[in-house]
């Protein structure tokens, strides 16, 4: 393949008109009165959301860099959604919109400086970049200083993140007083029309990089995580280098067919060589559903927790001197779950049947008296509370009903998102509805003029128009625009959490009414479009494919 050589100017415009795509897909859905989006699908039915992350995962442009700028911000909300669980529509707004602002104070710049594009060839666009790393930090601390704490609001960050709809909200907050402080809140689909919550024992255990080894075992691709309704499982505590260590359990393993009907979960510490390359194939190839993620913690503690795992799975555990060696594993070291969810960071087992299971009952026993009669907090204690919490894990399902699989599906979209917005919201909130970003906005402006220096004036004045760009989109959602008299003043109501309730169509408190935002959302979404329009306002050079052959 050959390729086009796009230079400074030309790249950046190819990559705005991109991101005016990406924004007028994505920011349609902003805020209560956002709309949905109906998205088409290969033999199936379209999937109506108004879910942002969705919808953004969806959008694929014919040209090249204009889809590679939109990749760009895509893959960034993502990780923001493993990150903080929410906020990926607004930190797409505000990427959107700071690349936007960048480019044009740029090309409008006069100063006897480097670097520039479009008519001017004056501004160090690195120098920008870097002001916009320091306004970032001066950002999150105003977003810091403004938080309080969520005091038992997990049903308006629900109603909020669910985009208004009361039934949903009822269902997570319930998830959540049934599950606990401690406890996980998963969402799964209903067999019938309608939804249900059930509170299920499971096992849980996080921490980084210890879930899915590889993106390619991911199957649910919003979530980034790798969902099954039952599946075997494997736990395997030796080095895994190639296929011939498990021939054994291989054959017998296929030679059932009962065991091929269900994913077959391989939970490890060390997978290597020919191995982890084989397993990846055949999972890229459709051939046999085997995946695989790392096991927890490390050395002894690893091993006490993987013989917790065997004992609650009912099976096995391949070990050389603790259990079954490598190469005499065969399905009679299997165990079973009837659901499991793993991510990048975690993984989440569920048995329906573990308050029948004697040998997990007698074990959390066992733990508690050990943990009773440890005096102090030190290690060995903090190690046993740690297996007791994994052991004892309570997981609510949401079960999410619906009359067709397309208001199912919308239903899960909102469940998820609500879901996510209360967890993050553990750490503290903020007045939502575009309220903060646009009063950091507003002071960022005010700020401006004190700093002579041309780039600092560009990063200044280009951050703080994005900041107040998504409360303008979440009113003008509405058919309406900002209030005169929230921003008039030497210090205006915007400053005190006053806002428009896009709902009501209204002027009020966004923290009396429950108009909030986890303050970890908006801080992550303003370093997630910071990150992005950096990295884009820095093009050189692009180089797409030209769809012609070239000489070998």
């Amino acid at each position: 393949m050959t390729r086009k050589i796009l230079r400074k100017t030309e790249a950046h415009s190819e990559i705005q008109k991109g991101l005016e795509e990406l924004l007028a897909a994505v920011g349609v859905t902003l805020g209560p009165a956002g709309k949905t989006v109906v998205i088409q699908q290969t033999m199936r039915p379209p999937h109506v959301t108004k879910d942002g992350v969705t919808v953004a995962s969806q959008v694929y442009l014919e040209d090249p860099i204009q889809n590679d700028a939109v990749q760009v911000v895509i893959q960034a909300a993502r990780k923001l959604a493993d990150v903080a669980g929410d906020g990926t529509t607004t930190a797409t707004v505000l990427a959107c919109n700071l690349y936007k602002h960048l480019s044009l104070f740029i090309e409008k710049s006069k100063s006897p400086m480097f670097g520039g594009f479009g008519k001017n060839k004056t501004v160090n666009v690195n120098k920008v970049v870097d002001h916009l790393k320091h306004l970032s930090k001066i950002v999150l601390s105003e977003i810091e200083s403004q938080k309080t704490s969520l005091q038992g609001r997990q049903l308006q960050i629900a109603r909020i993140s669910s985009n208004q709809d009361e039934a949903v909200a009822q269902l997570v907050r319930e998830a959540y007083q049934m599950a606990g402080d401690d406890g996980l809140v998963l969402i799964d689909e209903s067999p019938s029309s309608e939804s249900t919550v059930e509170l299920r024992e499971s096992y849980h255990y996080e921490g980084i990089d210890k879930g899915l080894i590889h993106p390619v075992f991911v199957n649910d691709h919003k979530t980034v995580s790798f969902r099954s309704e039952k599946a075997y499982v494997l736990l395997v505590d030796e080095i895994v280098q190639n296929v011939e260590d498990l021939k054994l359990f291989f054959e017998n393993f296929i030679k059932n067919g009962q065991y091929t009907s269900h994913p077959l979960i391989i939970l490890g510490n060390n997978f290597q060589g020919t191995f982890l390359r084989t397993i990846m194939d055949w999972k890229q190839k459709g051939n046999l559903q085997v995946i695989l993620a790392k096991t927890p913690s490390f050395g002894d503690k690893r091993k006490n927790m993987m013989q917790d795992i065997a004992q609650y799975i009912g099976g096995g555990y391949i070990n050389a001197t603790q259990g079954t060696p490598i190469k005499q594993a065969t399905t009679a070291q299997l165990g079973y779950v009837d659901s499991a969810v793993i991510t990048r960071n975690s993984v989440t087992l569920i048995r329906h049947d573990k308050d029948q299971n004697q040998d997990v009952q007698t074990k959390l026993q066992m733990l508690a008296g050990q943990i009773e009669g440890i005096a102090g907090d030190g290690t060995l204690k903090q190690e046993l509370q740690e297996r007791f919490r994994a052991l004892n894990a309570k997981a609510a399902i949401i079960y999410c009903g619906a009359p067709t699989e397309v208001a199912m599906k919308e239903k899960k979209d909102r469940a998820d998102d609500a879901v996510r917005a209360v967890k993050a919201a553990s750490q503290g909130i903020v007045p939502g509805g575009g309220v903060v970003l646009y009063s950091i906005g507003i002071k960022l402006l005010n700020q401006r003029n004190g700093y002579k220096e041309q780039e600092y004036q560009i990063a200044s004045k280009a951050l703080a128009n994005a900041l107040m760009e998504p409360m303008k989109l979440i009113v003008s959602n509405a058919g309406e625009e900002i209030p005169e008299e929230l921003l008039q003043g030497e210090h205006p109501p915007i400053h005190w959490g006053k806002g428009y309730d896009a709902r009501k169509r209204e002027i009020a408190n966004m923290l009396e009414i429950g108009i909030i935002d986890p303050v970890i959302v908006a801080k992550e979404a303003v370093t997630t479009a910071i990150d992005c329009a950096s990295t884009l306002i820095s093009v050189g050079i692009a180089m797409p494919y030209t769809n012609k052959t070239g000489l070998s």
